[in-house]
């Protein structure tokens, strides 16, 4: 299992073995990439908000994954929290140029 971290403003990124951390100014996710058929998802695992481990209740979360599908790389992001509703949803996909 794999585990990283992201932020949708990430200023710096870290790596340690099996971790990859992403920080934003106020706050941090660390997310587990979990193997799900022909899915990869991302469950959050750990958070801090200004450097401070906040329960895992409060964390934001939702159906984020990425898949290959039709040669493409299709990916899947939704995003809410218990105290702030829906954040973010989005989903599209990438094809290599001239693909």
């Amino acid at each position: 299992m794999q585990y990283f971290a992201f932020s949708s403003s990430a200023a710096m990124a870290r790596s340690a073995p099996g971790w990859r951390s992403f920080f934003a100014t106020t706050s941090a996710f660390a997310m587990a990439v979990v193997p799900d058929g022909a899915k990869l998802r991302f469950v959050i695992r750990g958070w801090r908000f200004f450097g401070i481990p906040l329960p895992l209740v409060l964390a934001p979360g939702g159906d984020i994954y990425e898949e290959e599908r039709e040669s493409r790389f299709h990916f899947h992001v939704d995003v809410g929290g218990p105290l702030t509703g829906l954040i973010v949803r989005y989903a599209g996909w990438l094809e290599e140029e001239g693909g």
